[in-house]
């Protein structure tokens, strides 16, 4: 597997460049664990498009309450993105992550510490 790149600069023609890009993306959508986990006060979510898609990341309390709404229906681009979740303002516990990613959608537990 091909270690994540946050930059990457290539110089060639457009043909040279277009076969760069594709190798570059991601192939499949994919959720990385967030980090820190457990986390105080805040942990970024990482995920990866492997093309442009419309994108909502809402996080959940326990009893499925929707405490955050981090991305809401956002258009992204292929590639790595993050988003920061800041738990500053809520209590100790366990919450989720719900990636909502074109029709796919994933879950991520998360642990909030003070």
């Amino acid at each position: 597997e091909k270690e994540e790149t946050s930059m990457v600069l290539v110089v060639g023609d457009t043909r040279y460049i277009k076969n760069q890009q594709e190798e570059f993306l991601p192939k499949e959508v994919k959720i990385k664990p967030n980090y820190p986990n457990p986390f105080n006060p805040s942990t970024t979510l990482r995920f990866s498009l492997p093309e442009q898609a419309e994108v909502r990341v809402q996080v959940f309390n326990l009893l499925g309450q929707k405490v955050s709404t981090l991305i809401n229906n956002e258009v992204r681009q292929a590639g790595i993105h993050t988003v920061t979740f800041d738990g500053s303002q809520r209590a100790s516990g366990m919450y989720f992550a719900v990636f909502e990613i074109g029709k796919q959608r994933f879950v991520q537990k998360m642990t909030l510490i003070k």
